[in-house]
């Protein structure tokens, strides 16, 4: 019977961990500046659509190349 109440004791202090370090430091994780969810892309039967992957690699190509003409 003691085991269950050590058992539980260490749940307890790691449940209590658990959501210390989440109320603590979840502004560490993500910047304020940043929105919280991806863009993303709409997923097929078969992954990604690669259209849409096509036009953010371009988008992405051509940001690449302004920022090293600068």
């Amino acid at each position: 019977m003691p085991i269950v109440f050590v058992l539980l004791a260490i749940a307890v202090i790691g449940a209590a961990f658990w959501w210390w370090t989440r109320t603590r430091w979840s502004d560490a994780v993500t910047p304020p500046d940043r929105d919280q969810r991806p863009e993303g892309f709409d997923v097929v039967l078969r992954g990604y659509r690669m259209d849409e992957v096509d036009a953010e690699i371009a988008a992405l190509q051509a940001r690449v190349r302004d920022l090293e003409g600068r």
